[in-house]
Parts: structure tokens; C-alpha cells; sequence
């Protein structure tokens, strides 16, 4: 462990190169990043590609990406090596899925995995392969993954992420007609500003919670040999703390809470526990002893030899008592105003009076009770009926034997809400909620038609972005029934 780790009493050391963040740094227009993949993993079927330079944060980003969608995504992360192949890509893939693969028949594997991915479909998950250092690899493996999305009618989502020259690689490795569906982004570097606050976020992980122990002037040189990259960030501001640390004398290598001017506060202390002790276990006074006796239980208890009256320790050292005497401790006041608690006995063996019978306390506690019953009574009367959306008031006034188009369900009604204004014709709109697996699900739907022909006919007329998502017809009567069981409604 480094040096600084120790002066600034970090619990790790956060700018080592294996250490894992255990939050994502949302500054840098990385956040923006995540909601932008996230986005296009719920309403599209795109292969996205994030290109960086080594060391910005691909990784983590990887991670965060996976770790959002829950339960509702299988995450599959493979790796990739320098001119990894089809065999040995799907080898990797086959490690982490219940499928057999082989790259012999490319068509039987591709199958193979849509398969999977329609089983998981029916769960209402989604199959996420991420790859890493994905310009590493060989030409057909990106022809693999092409294909994979451009067949797929489930959901399976790709991301690569690799160096600048991957989407170089995709342009001259896809037709044309496939490039159409990858959708590239760039991971940038990280502004000035924007290195300040990632040097405090990494800090802060670590534990530590005080200003920044490393000057201005060093930060902006850092960044400007860095280039804003936070991976080369990490190295420098390592090398600049353990350089600092590594000059300080002995005594300032200790931990913050005696440093600098804290040490005097605790030398302070120090005095204050011997003062404090030579006038409570020298010289007691018999009033404390007879609070003592007041405040304890009823059983006897063994006073001290420290504890014994003044006029027993003077017999046995009548110089010393006299000079203890001569002064005054520093909390006499506090004990003067506490003789009134004490001249309420003559002696230490005072008998505190009994309590009430409990017998007389029955009725307030009856009389208690009784009024928290009522209380959660007219509370649980008030209670407002389920409310019900505008939009699910109007599916229950369809007739049952009409049909609507769903379009997707999500356990999220925020991204639900989203996909209903952003991506979905004006007319005849809306989503309802249902429960799927013990979990709020929240299904979008459009609109309504006598007769399955016409919805079979309103699918077709859909844009391909839509019809990418599979969108099924289902009866209005089987909807209400959802709502109603949902929502207690007869």
C-alpha cells in the first residue's frame, strides 16, 4: 500500500490501476452517454458502437450499462483478443449462455442464438452482448454480430466498444444495407472542470472527505500532460501524492485527525482527562457518592476505597488534602446546583419511593389503545378508491370484442411514458398497468379496430422501427380483465 493511502486514511487506493469503482462517474458527459445507449436498447434494434482512447472509462461505462437493466436483461461480456475469430468469439459467447455453438454452419449458430434469445423474450428479458476491445476483432466476427440483428425478431442488443478505429472497421466490413443499423458514439475526454470534480468523486469513494490535498497549478498540469484521459489521470495523481507524502517530516505522517493544528486540540484533551483525574479519584466529594447512590438500583453496592469520605483519605495524608482542599475544582458550581437533589436524604442509603400500582395506570392505557384504534380506523375509512389513468377509463368503455396492437411492456414507467410521446402516432395512444413476475409492468398499446384484420393491417403499416419490436394484436377484453383484476374493479 502507498504512502498516501495512509496520510489521507483513504480505506483504498482509489487511482490504482486494477481498482474497481464501485460508483459511475457521471461527469464528462458520461452520464448523457449511458442514457443515450440505454435509450437505444429499449427502442431499437441498432448495434451500437462507444469508441475511446485507451483508458477513458469504456470499462466502466460496460458495466453501469449491464448493471441498469436488472433483472429485466441477460449480460453476456466477452472480451476480445487481438484478431479474435468467429470460433473463437462464439466459444467465449457459448461460456456464458446455454447454448451450443459452432462456427462450422454461421447460419446454425446465428439461429442458435436467436432461439435463445425468444425463449428469454417470453421471460420479458432481453439478450445485451457487450464486447470489449471489439477492434481487436476479425472481420467475420462483426459479420456474426451484423447478423444477428438484422435477422433478429427478439431482442438482442450489441455493443462494441473499441478503440477510434472501429468504426473505420465497421464501415468497410458491413454492407451497406447493415451499416445502416449501427449507430456509433464517441466517448470524449474529460474537460478541466470536469478532471477537478473526478479527482474528488475517486477521493470521496475511498473515504476521504476533506479538501483536495494536491494544489490547483498540480491539477491543471496533470490534466494538460494527461490530455483529460482519466485512466493516465489516475497515474499522475498517484505519482503527485505519493511524491508529497513521501516528503513530509515523521510527525506529519500521521492521521488527519492529529495533524496540523487538530494535534493541539488533542494535547488539550490530554490535560483535561489528568485534571479530571487527579480531582475525581484524589479528592472525591461525598455528594457525588451519595448521587451515585440515589441513581442506582435498589441493590447494595461496594463503595470503593476511592470512594470513602475525605475525612478517611485526610487521616491518612493530611499535607496532601490540605493543598487538594486549598483549591477549587473547576465544577463546583455544576455540584452546587445539584445539593438539592442530595439534601433530600441525610445519608447515601436514600430509599426511593415506590412507584404507582400499576393497576391504576390500566385505564390511560386502555383509554390509549382505544384512541389509536380509532384513529387507524377513520384513517383506513378516508382511504381514497384506486384511481385509475384516463387512458385506462377508456379501454374499460371499449367494447370487450374489439382489438388493439401492444406494442412493448416495461417494469419502467418513466421509459414507457418516454416511448408513448416520443415514438408513437398521437391518436389512440396510452399504456396501462398490469403485474408481471410480482413487479409492476406497464404494457403500450395503439389503437383500437373492430375486427383483427384491421390490426393486422395497422402493424404492417407501422414504421420498421416499431415492427422491430414485435408488436402482437390482442383483444380489448382480455385487457380489461388485467385492469380489473389489477385494480379491484367489478
Amino acid at each position: 500500500m502507498k504512502k498516501y493511502t495512509e496520510a489521507l486514511n483513504l480505506t483504498f487506493d482509489p487511482f490504482e490501476p486494477a481498482a474497481n469503482s464501485k460508483e459511475f462517474f457521471a461527469g464528462g458527459n458520461r452520464q448523457q452517454l449511458l442514457d443515450q445507449l440505454i435509450e437505444h436498447s429499449l427502442y431499437s434494434q441498432s448495434m451500437m458502437a462507444v469508441t475511446g482512447c485507451l483508458g477513458c472509462g469504456k470499462t466502466m461505462l460496460a458495466n453501469t450499462f449491464c448493471q441498469s437493466f436488472g433483472d429485466e436483461a441477460v449480460c453476456v461480456m466477452v472480451p476480445a483478443t487481438l484478431f479474435m475469430n468467429k470460433s473463437q468469439f462464439l466459444e467465449k459467447l457459448a461460456e456464458q449462455i446455454p447454448v451450443h455453438l459452432s462456427d462450422e454452419e454461421s447460419d446454425s449458430a446465428v439461429i442458435s442464438i436467436q432461439s435463445y434469445a425468444a425463449q428469454l423474450d417470453l421471460e420479458a428479458k432481453s439478450l445485451m452482448i457487450v464486447i470489449g476491445d471489439a477492434h481487436e476483432l476479425s472481420i467475420d466476427v462483426l459479420n456474426l454480430a451484423t447478423s444477428l440483428i438484422a435477422n433478429s425478431a427478439s431482442g438482442i442488443h450489441i455493443l462494441l466498444l473499441g478503440e477510434k478505429q472501429l468504426v473505420s472497421m465497421l464501415q468497410n466490413a458491413v454492407s451497406a444495407e447493415a451499416g445502416q443499423l449501427v449507430v456509433d458514439f464517441e466517448m470524449s475526454e474529460l474537460g478541466g472542470e470536469d478532471t477537478v470534480e473526478y479527482v474528488k468523486f475517486k477521493l470521496a469513494e475511498a473515504g476521504f472527505a476533506g479538501e483536495l490535498p494536491i494544489s490547483g497549478s498540480e491539477l491543471g498540469n496533470i490534466h494538460n500532460s494527461a490530455n483529460g484521459i482519466p485512466g493516465t489521470i489516475n497515474a499522475l495523481i498517484a505519482n503527485t501524492l505519493e511524491s508529497s507524502s513521501l516528503e513530509l517530516p515523521a510527525s506529519e505522517n500521521l492521521p488527519a485527525f492529529v495533524s496540523s493544528g487538530n494535534r493541539y486540540w488533542a494535547i488539550a484533551a490530554v490535560l483535561v482527562v489528568i485534571l479530571v483525574t487527579v480531582f475525581v479519584v484524589l479528592d472525591p466529594d461525598p455528594r457525588i457518592e451519595q448521587q451515585q447512590a440515589i441513581a442506582t438500583s435498589e441493590r447494595p453496592i461496594d463503595i470503593p476505597l476511592a470512594a470513602q469520605s475525605s475525612e478517611e483519605i485526610n487521616s491518612g495524608d493530611e499535607g496532601n488534602s490540605a493543598q487538594v482542599e486549598s483549591e477549587e475544582p473547576p465544577f463546583t458550581a455544576i455540584l452546587e446546583t445539584e445539593e438539592a437533589v442530595v439534601d433530600n436524604s441525610e445519608t447515601s442509603n436514600a430509599v426511593i419511593p415506590d412507584p404507582e400500582p400499576v393497576e391504576e395506570l390500566t385505564p390511560v392505557v386502555e383509554s390509549s389503545v382505544a384512541n389509536v384504534a380509532a384513529v387507524e380506523a377513520a384513517a383506513e375509512a378516508e382511504l381514497p378508491e384506486v384511481e385509475i389513468s384516463e387512458f385506462e377509463q377508456s379501454l374499460l368503455e371499449i367494447p370487450g370484442s374489439a382489438y388493439t396492437v401492444q406494442i412493448m411492456g416495461s417494469h419502467s414507467e418513466t421509459n414507457v411514458q418516454r416511448f408513448v410521446e416520443d415514438e408513437l402516432p398521437s391518436n389512440e395512444r396510452g399504456y396501462f398497468e398490469t403485474r408481471f413476475q410480482d413487479k409492476p409492468w406497464f404494457v403500450v398499446v395503439l389503437g383500437r379496430f373492430e375486427n383483427r384484420a384491421d390490426a393486422t393491417k395497422a402493424i404492417e403499416d407501422l414504421p420498421a422501427s416499431l415492427q422491430s419490436l414485435q408488436p402482437w394484436i390482442r383483444t380489448i377484453a382480455d385487457i380489461q380483465s388485467d385492469i380489473r383484476e389489477l385494480n379491484s374493479i367489478n
